[in-house]
């Protein structure tokens, strides 16, 4: 059988931030399991990745920006072997100034990520608790808009924006983005205070004609509806190869940044090891199988599966490393505790 090709990869690194967002997937800012990793780890880490014919590579957080120095260095030498692809960015957009959007340019970065959660500075200061939010996040897409970077903007419908979504997609047109992107809140870390401010059905069924009727009304902004788990569909579909791995700020290697399991660690065995012993291949395992048909839906997805399953980014993850274990003996064992209806 021939193997799987990984054809992205999302690098967070660091889960260190300035903001505490009411509805953090991953609790960014108050948690510290790990070192995370250094410098020089991940140097080698991306010149590892450039090697990999990569049809994407997206730096997350945490705020990336608040490693600001070392990212410059890994955008500019996975650059130097990508000089069509280059790195995305996603960042919150506090520490974009004039000349950091320069140096992002400089260094090679493909397009930026900025939240911007309502056409007011109420509504978006709000879900991000901080007063000084939307400011910041206006002025980063307007000096990243300058600097000739593609930017694109991520936002998350809820009931206290949920009647801004057409005059933000407007403000977003007007500021020279060229993408917005829409995806349910989660459940998940911080998120799971935050269910009260969930939208119903009648309320997403509003939201997707208001998206259609911007669509059709606006030729300048793509404007899609991203649902954060669609890999999960796609690994529990048939769809037998891996085609993307996040590696957490710690370097663990995660199937999705949504699931608490870790299939090795980049600070004791490289990449190009992990793949070679079948690290593209797990979907084919019956326990990742099992792992991910349990979430089924963005929303509700932690709902759904914490009865088997540890808390994602509380230090308990399932760790099974590929090459260090007997990786088919563990998993089964795992397949057979969940049979007799035992937490993972």
């Amino acid at each position: 059988m021939s193997r799987s090709v990984l054809e992205t990869i999302g690098i967070d690194i660091t889960y260190n931030c300035n903001y505490r967002c009411k509805h953090c997937f991953n609790s960014s800012g108050t948690h510290n399991f790990a070192k995370e990793m250094t410098d020089e780890t991940l140097k080698q880490l991306v010149n590892d990745i450039s090697k990999l014919n990569l049809r994407g590579a997206c730096i997350c957080g945490g705020e990336p920006l608040l490693r600001k120095k070392i990212l410059l260095e890994i955008i500019d030498l996975y650059k130097s072997s990508n000089p069509i692809q280059g790195f995305n960015m996603v960042s919150n957009g506090f520490y974009i100034d004039r000349q950091t959007a320069h140096d992002l340019k400089s260094a090679g970065i493909n397009s930026v990520q900025i939240s911007l959660d309502g056409a007011t500075a109420e509504t978006h200061n709000w879900l991000r608790n901080n007063t000084d939010a939307y400011e910041h996040a206006i002025k980063a897409i307007d000096f990243l808009v300058k600097s000739d970077i593609d930017v694109s903007v991520a936002c998350v419908p809820n009931k206290q924006n949920f009647n801004e979504i057409s005059e933000l997609i407007d403000l977003c047109q007007k500021l020279g983005v060229n993408r917005i992107r829409f995806q349910p809140l989660m459940s998940l870390g911080r998120g799971k205070n935050m269910e009260q401010y969930f939208l119903n059905d009648e309320e997403y069924f509003v939201l997707s004609r208001k998206l259609d009727s911007k669509r059709s009304s606006n030729s300048h902004i793509q404007i899609e509806w991203g649902d954060p788990i669609e890999h999960l569909f796609a690994y529990c579909s048939g769809f037998s190869g891996l085609k993307f791995i996040e590696i957490s700020a710690y370097g663990d290697l995660l199937i999705s940044p949504y699931l608490p399991l870790k299939l090795g660690n980049i600070t004791r065995h490289n990449i190009f090891d992990y793949i070679n012993a079948g690290l593209t291949d797990v979907l084919n395992n019956d326990f990742i199988r099992l792992i991910t048909s349990l979430i089924t839906d963005a929303a509700k997805m932690d709902e759904q599966s914490r009865k088997v399953l540890p808390e994602i980014f509380t230090g308990n993850d399932i760790s099974i490393d590929i090459i260090d274990e007997n990786f088919s003996e563990k998993t089964l064992m795992f397949v057979q505790r969940y049979t007799k209806g035992e937490t993972l």
